[in-house]
């Protein structure tokens, strides 16, 4: 019994010790590409610079402040997603147009901190978009799961891509247990469906 216990024990430790290095990889690649962003502004428009730099701020605490949970409540990761679209839009404008379904708010249960802002991130980062042929976003709820709905419009030249946003989302539902999310690609349209988690203690920490 007690080689039993040792062993799940250091089987659950080596799961969290997986799960604290897959939250680690999210702060690079949040700050990565917010930085290059910050970088153009500073070029173009330094007052814009510093208002995007203290809505940068405020994401970013969001961050820290739940690194030690493997889930967040879906209403904060709402309030986190509104401050970076802020960002997004004081960048891009009406180049891009993101709409949340009213039953998204009303929805119960947890996600992995962030992953509903990676997930609008790379819709940002590998579709092309402008005034003329804005990029739409759709979040919405649906069997279960946050969805997440772009159209195509793919780059004429993809940029780099390390892969580590939706892998490091898919390897830490896998930690966490129950469905994984799962992607959709048609000829017009890009599909992320986050599931809810239910049943969990977003207050857990580590």
């Amino acid at each position: 019994m007690e080689a039993e216990a040792a062993k799940r024990r250091l089987e659950t430790d080596a799961m969290q010790a997986k799960l604290n290095a897959l939250k680690q990889q999210v702060d690079p690649h949040f700050m990565f590409n917010n930085f290059s962003i910050l970088t153009e502004l500073i070029m173009e428009d330094s007052r814009l610079a510093v208002k995007f730099l203290g809505k940068l701020s405020k994401v970013y605490r969001y961050i820290i402040q739940n690194y030690d949970r493997d889930t967040v409540p879906l209403a904060d990761e709402l309030a986190f997603l509104d401050p970076y679209l802020y960002l997004m839009y004081m960048r891009y404008g009406d180049s891009i147009v993101v709409s949340i379904g009213p039953e998204v708010n009303d929805a119960d249960g947890s996600i992995p901190p962030a992953s509903l802002q990676i997930v609008v991130e790379n819709a940002l980062k590998h579709n092309r978009f402008s005034k003329e042929s804005p990029l739409m976003i759709a979040v919405s709820v649906a069997d279960g799961c946050v969805v997440v709905r772009n159209a195509l419009q793919p780059l004429a030249s993809a940029p780099a891509s390390t892969g580590i946003g939706q892998r490091n989302i898919a390897e830490r539902y896998a930690l966490i247990g129950g469905r994984r999310p799962s992607v959709e690609r048609t000829e017009f349209v890009y599909t992320v469906r986050l599931p809810i988690i239910s049943g969990l203690d977003n207050d857990r920490e580590i």
